[in-house]
């Protein structure tokens, strides 16, 4: 596997795509754009949407059986149902070390988010006129990837791997406010979990960022 870990010294972390836009074509662009407004709306999340997709483009290359059109859209458009929660739901994930931590675990608030995640999704593809034979399976992607059990396809596989690599940098672990001991340690522990990545790339990228986080912290 090809994979160069996130260098953490060059790495812009305003969240507002300079690692990446250069990546995206110009529709993806127009997508990134527009859910912009609506990205990282929980205390923590600054940078996001941008490292869970510079993941996605790392898969689509290493998992050729994906489809791109659906992957990139359901990436940059999963979160952005957060900035219509109320603050007192977001603020649930403020502090990982108190007890309403653990509470942000509730299906009910994860289903919210991804319920205005799916309605401002459809604006935004239907204002950019994206192909309406891909709006289902993005949309579907988006509406239940965090409370979907076991996701079915390989572009849902990819998006969900994507979005839990942002769990295993040191963005992350920095934003939450982790003691970077824990945090490793709390990881180490989830890649011994079945069906925590989904693909064996995934899983391969896990592996080699979380020894980057651990070289990192020293």
């Amino acid at each position: 596997m090809t994979y160069t870990p996130i260098d953490y010294n060059t790495w812009d972390r305003s969240g507002k795509g300079k690692n990446i836009l250069h990546l995206l074509t110009p529709v993806e662009r127009k997508i990134w754009d527009a859910a912009l407004p609506y990205q990282d709306a929980r205390p923590n999340d600054r940078g996001h949407i941008e490292v869970v997709t510079s993941f996605a483009l790392q898969l689509l290359k290493l998992i050729p059986s994906t489809d791109r059109t659906i992957v990139i859209p359901a990436t940059i458009l999963h979160d952005i149902g957060w900035s219509q929660v109320s603050q007192k739901l977001r603020d649930l994930f403020k502090d990982p070390y108190h007890p309403d931590f653990k509470k942000a675990n509730d299906p009910t608030i994860r289903q919210k988010h991804q319920d205005e995640s799916v309605k401002l999704a459809t604006k935004i593809l239907g204002k950019y006129r994206y192909p309406k034979s891909y709006h289902a399976e993005i949309l579907a992607i988006v509406g239940d990837h965090d409370t979907r059990k076991y996701f079915t396809d390989i572009n849902a596989h990819v998006m969900g791997d994507a979005d839990v690599l942002w769990r295993f940098t040191v963005i992350e672990c920095e934003n939450y406010g982790w003691k970077p001991a824990d945090f490793i340690a709390r990881m180490k522990l989830n890649l011994k979990k079945e069906q925590y990545l989904l693909t064996p790339a995934g899983r391969a990228i896990a592996e080699a960022e979380l020894k980057n986080t651990e070289a990192y912290f020293g």
